[in-house]
């Protein structure tokens, strides 16, 4: 099939079957797992192909059973049955009431054919007669045998397809992964000093354009070094990727929160009509980083200092910018920590123009 659906394919095998090769015809795919699904079941009495069904659910195929179409799936070899005996059927029963249900089927003659592929046996076709003038012949047989062929044909490819997929999508994952480790630090998954940069650059372009601001704040935790020093590494791994989410959480999905290195962090606030515009947003960072973290039973408080740069007033590419920024932080770190400067106080005079932001 186009779609490479095999069980489509299968089941459309059994309803052509019947009535010009069978009178029923049951198709058995044999799982990887050694356990036998049965797939379809057709017949020309719709009342005997109920039965059918019913005997599927009340006796499942069994791989370990009597019945030929084990011995079939084991060996990988036809079974030929001219003429079915009432003995034979009582050799495969697994109760009277199986035996009595597989009576009322009528059954006169069979052909059980393997599924072939690559020499692997991936189920069995059975076709059955009920009509008491015909049976089944060796040329039958063949045909049966060439059905079977181009079904297991069927179900390998679709395996092939299925399993070339799931290799594709696996090899996507590991190579997404790879690019997300490639772009975010490994303790906080925050954005890299290389991607920070990469979007730098996109928000000056667009600031550029549509005559805009922007923002970047360079933030250094007070203290860390002690903390991490007195309460181990784990510790203070975790008051980090904490700090990163609170940082994440302070700002607006459009704005890049990165972790450049140790205890340091840079946030990048685009589209900015005026400088006074982000002071409440930076002393909102600085309030949620002083708010009390609970880590590993030890309740710990930390602040921050923090310089700002604004594009394109303290610098027009990132490094400048970023340069600028982490001389302002500096700056709070020497009056007293838990602050925050601006590298260039006197831009809290500058405004976008009204026509420029419109």
């Amino acid at each position: 099939a186009s779609s490479l659906d095999y069980e489509t394919t299968l089941a459309s095998v059994a309803r052509l079957a019947v009535p010009y090769l069978a009178d029923g015809c049951v198709v058995d795919i044999l799982e990887e797992n050694q356990t036998v699904r049965r797939l379809a079941v057709a017949a020309t009495d719709p009342a005997k192909e109920e039965i059918g069904r019913e005997l599927l659910r009340r006796y499942p195929p069994d791989p370990t059973g009597r019945h030929p179409l084990h011995w079939v799936l084991q060996t990988g070899k036809p079974v030929f049955l001219p003429q079915i005996t009432e003995e034979m059927l009582a050799s495969v029963a697994r109760d009277e009431a199986h035996l009595k249900v597989a009576r009322s089927l009528g059954l006169k003659s069979a052909l059980i054919v393997p599924i072939l592929a690559r020499e692997r046996t991936l189920g069995a076709i059975s076709f059955v007669l009920t009509d008491s003038s015909r049976r089944y012949r060796p040329v039958d047989l063949a045909l049966a045998e060439d059905l079977a062929r181009r079904a297991g044909l069927a179900i390998d490819n679709s395996r092939l397809y299925r399993a070339a997929q799931e290799e594709i999508k696996e090899r996507k994952r590991a190579e997404d992964h790879l690019q997300f480790m490639a772009e975010h630090d490994a303790l906080t998954n925050l954005p890299n000093r290389v991607v920070f940069s990469d979007r730098l650059n996109q928000a000056i372009s667009r600031a550029r354009r549509y005559r805009k601001l922007i923002a970047v704040l360079f933030l250094d935790l007070d203290g860390f070094k002690n903390i991490n020093d007195s309460l181990g590494h784990e510790t203070g791994d975790r008051l980090l990727k904490e700090t990163a989410d609170r940082l994440v959480r302070s700002v607006r999905e459009s704005d890049t929160v990165s972790r450049l290195g140790g205890d340091e962090f840079t946030l990048l606030l685009p589209d900015i009509v005026e400088p006074q515009a982000i002071l409440g947003v930076v002393q909102t960072v600085l309030n949620v980083l002083a708010k009390p973290f609970n880590l590993d039973g030890y309740k710990i408080s930390i602040t921050a200092s923090v310089g700002v740069s604004f594009y394109p007033l303290d610098g027009e590419d990132p490094d400048t910018l970023l340069k600028n920024a982490d001389k302002a932080m500096y700056r709070a770190k020497e009056r007293g920590r838990n602050n925050f400067q601006l590298y260039s106080p006197s831009n809290l005079s500058q405004r976008a123009s009204p026509e420029d932001s419109v």
